[in-house]
């Protein structure tokens, strides 16, 4: 959690998907800048803080394993929620998973995180990395790569 916060005064250079740290994201997961950073970012957190994991710019592609939830688990509950675990959101109008933030710490019926690309308002083309509130029942998806992480080790 220590290399997400380290983060926080990162801003875009000119408000779109640019500047130096955010060029930086991107280019550990073989990405140019113009292009969408959230999971780039999450990508360099996880390499920063020496957590073996994938490196993907794609949000999606935080999802494939180490699933702790899904939302299309019929009345399954999202449940309490660690820090530095990955939450994703689905949208209707992209029809996939379009965003991915990293928890700071649960709040029973919301969660604190700390995102890439985004803003205070959770915008997912937001112009750095922010703090936000969401309310669990938002979240599509929950995957645990530091725990998986230290399974490897």
């Amino acid at each position: 959690m220590k290399q997400a916060e380290s983060q926080l005064y990162v801003r875009e250079l000119t408000g779109h998907n640019d500047g130096l740290e955010v060029e930086i994201y991107l280019k550990l997961v073989g990405m140019d800048k113009g292009q969408p950073w959230c999971g780039a970012y999450v990508s360099w957190v996880f390499f920063k803080a020496g957590v073996k994991t994938i490196r993907s710019a794609r949000a999606a592609d935080w999802f494939k394993t180490n699933i702790v939830y899904k939302k299309t688990n019929l009345g399954q509950k999202v449940p309490d929620l660690l820090p530095a675990q990955t939450v994703a959101f689905w949208y209707n109008n992209l029809g996939r998973i379009g965003h991915i933030v990293i928890v700071e710490k649960d709040m029973q019926n919301s969660v604190a995180t700390i995102g890439g690309n985004t803003s205070a308002k959770g915008e997912r083309e937001g112009q750095g990395v922010s703090k936000k509130i969401f309310p669990k029942s938002m979240i599509y998806a929950v995957s645990d790569h530091v725990q998986y992480s230290k399974q490897l080790q």
